[in-house]
């Protein structure tokens, strides 16, 4: 198992002596590793804990594709991960009111129990900090596209 940038070493050293199937956690700046493995990231599975990004089936997809394009940017697994986790911040704030801190987000977040940002949901309590269950797998196809 590797992340960050250990990653490209493990899969070059596993693609040339082992040749098994490779999956990557969710952690990984993906389109880094992409780029630096090349032809060689074909096959790569990552697991990821957000929706896929690239098929606008939910609304935070469609909202986040929007986003995208409003700002001019292409689709991204990693800027994905990075939007939920704004969202999911923007909402606590408005949920804990005018005196923002550190700890009246916590409270707020174990209080709350459940975000839905429309079609992915987080939930928090005193005992649980996990955010999300979910879990899908995305693998590198042609051209270093995510493909499901």
């Amino acid at each position: 198992m590797a992340f960050g940038p250990s990653v490209e070493p493990a899969v070059r050293a596993a693609r040339l002596y082992a040749g098994a199937p490779i999956y990557a956690i969710g952690i990984v700046n993906s389109r880094s590793t992409l780029e630096a493995l090349g032809d060689q990231a074909r096959g790569l599975a990552f697991t990821q804990v957000t929706p896929y990004p690239f098929q606008p089936n939910t609304a935070i997809t469609r909202d986040y594709g929007a986003a995208m394009a409003r700002a001019g940017l292409p689709l991204d697994v990693d800027h994905f991960f990075g939007y939920l986790n704004l969202r999911v911040l923007l909402e606590a704030m408005r949920r804990t009111g005018k005196s923002i801190s550190p700890q009246s987000l916590l409270n707020t977040l174990e209080s709350v129990g459940k975000i839905g940002l429309g079609g992915y949901e987080v939930k928090w309590g005193p005992q649980n900090h996990h955010g999300s269950s979910f879990v899908d797998v995305m693998v590198v196809g042609p051209g270093g596209r995510f493909i499901r």
